[in-house]
């Protein structure tokens, strides 16, 4: 029904003991990834372009945009690329009307 994808970096920083067991018993299969084999330079600029002109670039970690950017890389896979947003929304749009 679902195709699950996570990357080795992600299972790696799971450190207890009680999150690695719930991982190896969820109720599906989840595929893990080498990010090498996934994400490439272009998907990391484009997260990396996207999150400096959000200001979160600061608040992500490595293995944060590897995910992302894995994310990105399964949309174009897929024939997706064109349904994702290349530009973040303008502020304009979050400015509360009475302020």
């Amino acid at each position: 029904m679902y195709e699950l994808y996570t990357l080795e970096e992600v299972v790696n920083e799971l450190r207890d003991e009680r999150t690695r067991e719930f991982m190896e018993n969820l109720p599906y299969k989840m595929t893990i990834k080498e990010s090498g084999s996934i994400v490439d330079k272009k998907d990391m600029e484009i997260v990396e372009k996207f999150a400096k002109e959000t200001g979160d670039l600061g608040s992500l970690s490595y293995v944060d945009k590897l995910v992302i950017a894995a994310g990105v890389n399964m949309s174009r896979i897929k024939g997706e690329f064109d349904l994702l947003k290349k530009k973040p929304p303008s502020l304009e749009e979050f400015k509360p009307k009475s302020f």
